[in-house]
């Protein structure tokens, strides 16, 4: 950043620009801004990560990404399978949100205020 805090207009333009490769957001009136805070596997390794949220809709995962990554919370995505429906039951893709079990507070607190529901259930781990 160059001297002055990034407002909620420039953080929805860097989530736009946001390179989830490189890690970096391309700002105009800014050199490069790095975001890194998406983590792959390598990061979780020999720790336990807690799921901590299921994208079912891909616009709901990428708001999901931009949230996160501007309140500075590591975490991990990865898709996976889930079982979804009431009436008819089948199989479904998702993106599986992970953090590190001394990030669940923090990060439930901002999907929280974000409108976000926490995941409640028995999947941990990332493949």
């Amino acid at each position: 950043m160059l001297g002055h805090p990034l407002g909620p207009a420039d953080w929805q333009s860097a989530c736009q620009c946001f390179d989830a490769r490189a890690g970096l957001a391309r700002l105009p009136g800014y050199t490069v801004v790095y975001l890194g805070m998406k983590q792959d596997a390598s990061f979780f390794e020999g720790k336990e990560p807690a799921l901590v949220y299921i994208g079912k809709r891909l616009k709901d995962a990428l708001r999901l990404e931009c949230i996160f990554t501007e309140a500075g919370v590591d975490f991990g995505v990865e898709a996976d399978e889930y079982r979804g429906g009431v009436i008819f039951r089948s199989v479904r893709a998702g993106a599986f949100f992970y953090v590190l079990p001394e990030t669940v507070e923090r990060a439930t607190e901002v999907m929280h205020q974000n409108g976000y529901r926490v995941y409640v259930g028995q999947e941990t781990g990332l493949s």
